[in-house]
């Protein structure tokens, strides 16, 4: 790397904004030295003047092979993070004198340009907002999978809810009316504090009421008032990795979701059949609130970098059981149940009842009745 200050640059001080060029060097093994030395050398050659004698191509093709360049290559023994240091120095020196000169410009035209808000609506950025947007659109897709997303810095520390806030003002729009609340309260500290940002930022009433809100913020409580299709519940999630209390690995568990290893979670929500997710630890009292619930319920953490959300139905794609229609067990011939599927080597694909025991219900009853059948044709013939 190569620094070209203003002053090389443009001809004079502060002329331009202070930047690095970037230079190359190829070496085999491990040579820092001669890598640094042979890129220093590749953007002198690259500036095309006659200042030094660096700059002719004759000249350092002759003296860097042979004993010669070995002066140049040893004395990067010494700390060369010294020299560096030096010239970012001076790179930041015009770089700080220029945007002084910008800021010195602006001021003077401030007075001509209209006030403008101190911050972006809803806080975040757009680009922030839309990436997390996708990141939702894709988690409602796939109920249960956690998709990662770009975790933004927020005047609030993580883990006291800023996925869940992040959620919220990405959702935020005109029209909206949020509640937030926290563990059940509303006047909590975090809640009134996320309320008093929301507010700020977007200008967006606020409330108490559970029946006015369109978002719902909330920390491990569902509300007791039943939510319509109308409204949004995004919760704040602490722990959103459910395999952690039985690995502590962060590899391992991406790895079991993969793999669909879910041997060691005795007890755990499913998803659809194929993702397992942890919906934050609210009270058991509310777990039947999502179960078919009308209202869309996302989930957020700040801290984990993930966002997820739970099942509900599409009108084209309503939410249904596995369809076992036309699937015969070939043990006892049972119909209407969860089967488990088999393929013979031979491509033929044939069905036996999941439950064991149900399926060793229905031969035994199967036999009870032949047993039956044949007494009672004995006791006709005899």
């Amino acid at each position: 790397m190569i620094n070209k200050t203003g002053e090389q640059a443009h001809g004079k001080e502060g002329g331009m904004d202070g930047a690095f060029s970037m230079a190359y060097g190829l070496v085999f093994g491990q040579n820092e030295r001669k890598a640094i030395a042979m890129s220093v050398l590749d953007g002198l050659l690259m500036e095309r003047s006659n200042r030094l004698p660096v700059h002719n191509p004759e000249f350092v093709l002759y003296h860097v092979d042979g004993i010669e360049a070995q002066g140049f290559i040893e004395h990067l023994k010494l700390p060369h993070y010294v020299t560096f240091q030096s010239s970012l120095d001076k790179m930041r020196y015009f770089q700080n004198l220029h945007h002084a000169r910008q800021e010195e410009a602006h001021a003077r035209a401030a007075d001509l340009l209209p006030e403008t808000p101190s911050y972006n609506y809803a806080f975040l950025d757009e680009q922030s907002k839309r990436e997390i947007r996708r990141a939702l659109l894709k988690a409602v897709a796939i109920p249960g999978y956690q998709v990662p997303f770009g975790s933004r810095e927020l005047p609030i520390a993580r883990g006291w809810g800023t996925g869940g806030i992040q959620v919220t003002l990405s959702c935020v729009g005109p029209g909206d009316v949020v509640k937030v609340i926290d563990q059940g309260t509303d006047a909590g500290v975090n809640a009134l504090n996320i309320r008093r940002l929301i507010e700020r930022t977007t200008g967006l009433p606020t409330t108490s009421d559970t029946e006015a809100a369109t978002i719902i913020q909330t920390r491990h409580r569902i509300p007791e008032q039943p939510l319509t299709a109308d409204q949004l519940i995004v919760f704040q999630v602490p722990f959103p990795e459910p395999l952690r209390s039985v690995e502590s690995s962060e590899a391992n568990t991406r790895a079991m979701h993969a793999e669909q290893d879910y041997a060691r979670m005795w007890v755990a929500l499913m998803v659809n059949g194929r993702h397992i997710f942890s919906p934050s630890p609210i009270p058991r009292w509310d777990l039947p609130k999502l179960h078919r619930a009308p209202h869309l319920s996302l989930f957020g953490a700040g801290r984990e970098k993930r966002v997820y959300a739970v099942p509900l139905d599409f009108e084209d794609h309503p939410f249904d059981v596995e369809n076992m229609d036309g699937r015969t067990c070939t043990c006892c011939g049972a119909t209407g149940v969860y089967m488990d599927e088999f393929i013979g080597a031979d491509g033929a694909r044939t069905y036996c009842c999941s439950d064991t025991a149900y399926c060793d219900a229905m031969l035994e009853a199967q036999m009870n009745d032949d047993a039956a059948e044949i007494a009672r044709l004995r006791a006709v013939a005899g």
